[in-house]
């Protein structure tokens, strides 16, 4: 996907590439159905499945032709280890 470039809708001007940290950060980066991500980095949630609070990395965009979707979100543990969790086993917790 490191070819693929995304072209801005709020800044006409802007090519970013779909790999890096800017598309990700880009109120403009929508799935198919118009939306953004749910989760954006930096935010804590909780993961049901294990009870534990982390921090999201980035919440992937996952391209199923001819849609795309907002799918698994990469996390990190308080404790340092990361891991991927589908977007419907974790919620935002507020601290």
């Amino acid at each position: 996907m490191s070819n693929y470039k995304h072209f801005c809708r709020e800044y006409d001007f802007l090519e970013i590439d779909a790999d890096s940290p800017e598309f990700e950060n880009c109120i403009c980066s929508i799935d198919s159905d118009g939306r953004g991500p749910d989760f954006r980095t930096g935010d804590r949630v909780l993961v049901l499945p294990n009870g534990m609070i982390a921090t999201v990395v980035k919440q992937q965009l996952h391209f199923d032709y001819p849609e795309s979707f907002w799918g698994n979100v990469e996390l990190l543990y308080d404790d340092g280890a990361t891991g991927t969790s589908m977007c419907w086993q974790i919620k935002k917790v507020e601290e």
